[in-house]
C-alpha cells in the first residue's frame, strides 16, 4: 500500500492540498494523507475533492490536526 502525504494545507490551504494530491492519485498511490486539515470543513471539502480516495488522518494533541470523536471522523 502507497499513503502520500502532502503538508501543503499548512501552507497553501486546501486548494493547494488538493493540488498536490491529485497527481499522487494519479500516479497510483492508494491513499492519500492530507496533514494539517484543521477544520471539519476541510475534512469534509477534501474528499470531495478527490473522488474515490482513502484517506489517513492524524489526529493527536501535537500535530496541526485537531482530534474528533470518532463517529463526526467517517465518511
Amino acid at each position: 500500500m502507497v499513503i502520500a502525504r502532502t503538508d501543503a494545507a499548512a501552507s497553501k490551504g486546501l486548494a493547494g492540498a488538493v493540488t498536490r494530491a491529485k497527481p499522487y492519485m494519479e500516479a497510483g498511490a492508494d491513499a492519500i494523507f492530507p496533514e494539517a486539515l484543521n477544520t471539519a470543513e476541510m475534512f469534509r471539502a477534501f474528499p470531495a475533492r478527490i473522488p474515490g480516495a482513502s484517506l489517513l488522518a492524524n489526529m493527536t494533541e501535537f500535530g496541526k490536526t485537531h482530534s474528533s470523536p470518532p463517529p463526526s471522523s467517517r465518511r
